[in-house]
């Protein structure tokens, strides 16, 4: 079973892009488990940045500097289906890096 993690970025003008992210779960973690160690590594217990843990940036095409900013909003975790080569990095290691990265 895969760990699908969503996660959205929301510009200034308050307009929202939605993603996803695919994870192996080799240590079998719970979705509560999971959940309770990012929350550990974000900001203000909702915001990180994609770039420093290794995600896809959700930006717009018309992204400005000096009005948007690099936060990723953290939406929730569930499990989904793992296919071949889809994730090729587990939720722990993502979940080290973000609290590393905070």
């Amino acid at each position: 079973m895969a760990i699908l993690l969503e996660y959205l970025y929301r510009d200034a003008g308050n307009f929202k892009n939605w993603g996803e992210a695919c994870f192996k779960n080799a240590q079998g973690l719970s979705l509560d488990e999971i959940e309770a160690r990012i929350q550990e590594g974000l900001i203000d217990g909702m915001y990180f940045s994609a770039e420093k843990v290794g995600l896809p940036t959700l930006y717009f095409e018309e992204h400005s500097d000096q009005l948007d900013h690099e936060w990723h909003e953290f939406d929730r975790v569930r499990e989904g289906s793992l296919e071949e080569g889809e994730a090729t990095r587990d939720i722990e290691e993502f979940v080290r890096l973000l609290i590393k990265s905070k």
